[in-house]
Parts: C-alpha cells; sequence; structure tokens
C-alpha cells in the first residue's frame, strides 16, 4: 500500500460474466484489472464530497456573535414595533381631541342658530302684527247688528281703513 512495489504475483481469470474476475476468492471489478494491466497508468484523484453536500457548520466561537447580533436586531425591531404602536396611540388620542372639539363647535353653532331663529321670529313676529285688527272686528259687528243688508257700513270702510285700524 505504500510506495514500494509488492513483490507477490497475483493470478487472475475472467469467470463467466467477463465483467469481475476472481483472484483467490475475490471478486474484482473490470476497472481494477485495468488499472492492474496497465502499471503506468497515473492514480485517479481522490473524490471530493460534492459541495451541495457539504454544509459547513459555524464554529462555536462564530455562532455565539451570530447569535448575539440575531437578538440584538429582535430586540430593535420589538422596540421599534412599540414605539410605532405608541406613536399610533398618540395620534387616536390627538384625533379624538380635535373630534370633540368640532362636535363642541357643531353644537354651539347649532345653538347659536337657533337662538338668532328665535329672535328672527320674534321680530317678524312683532313688525307683522295684525293689519286693522280692530277693523276686522267692527266689520264682523256690523255683520252680526245687520244681518238682511249685506255691506251696511261699505261707505264707512275707506276711512276706517285710512286710520289704519
Amino acid at each position: 500500500m505504500g510506495d514500494s512495489s509488492s513483490k507477490t504475483r497475483v493470478s487472475f481469470e475472467a469467470d463467466e460474466n467477463d465483467n469481475i474476475t476472481v483472484v483467490k476468492r475475490i471478486r474484482l471489478s473490470d476497472n481494477v484489472i485495468n488499472r492492474m494491466r496497465e502499471p503506468s497508468s497515473p492514480a485517479p484523484k481522490p473524490r471530493t464530497p460534492p459541495q451541495s453536500q457539504y454544509t459547513p457548520q459555524p464554529s462555536p466561537p462564530l455562532a455565539k456573535p451570530l447569535l448575539a447580533a440575531e437578538q440584538a436586531a429582535t430586540e430593535e425591531e420589538r422596540l421599534k414595533a412599540k414605539s410605532f404602536a405608541k406613536k399610533l396611540e398618540e395620534k387616536e388620542r390627538e384625533l379624538k381631541r380635535q373630534d370633540e372639539f368640532h362636535m363642541d363647535q357643531l353644537a354651539r353653532l347649532e345653538e347659536r342658530s337657533a337662538q338668532f331663529y328665535k329672535v328672527t321670529t320674534e321680530e317678524y313676529q312683532k313688525a307683522a302684527h295684525p293689519i286693522c285688527a280692530d277693523l276686522q272686528a267692527q266689520i264682523l259687528q256690523c255683520y252680526q247688528q245687520n244681518p238682511q243688508q249685506s255691506f251696511i257700513d261699505a261707505p264707512r270702510w275707506p276711512t276706517l281703513l285710512g286710520r289704519g285700524g
């Protein structure tokens, strides 16, 4: 197995398959037999495992900093989320305050509008008092006193209307 060649002779012969040869009760493949026939051929390079099968595992000294970095990133994300939640709550409180302010302003405007309507209606009633209310009463009295005659007091109406009731 070393550098020196062996002085032992090995004989081999093909069995019925021609693929495998029996040598002192050891079966050899064609590849081995061909290599034995050609002693000058260079030795094949040892096979290295394919890259896809080999997954390097981080050594323990590297794993700790990676874990610490990952934990720090996770903590940073948690703090950011907490900060955003706090800002959101503040914004919601501010919106609620503004909503209450606007509702209060709306209620005040409605109250002022109702007061303005009331004052306007009262002033209108004062300004638009029934025209000649006493004249209407006199005409009614005339009709009641003279049911057989119509418009008996008609000549007096212009004078009654002229004084404005």
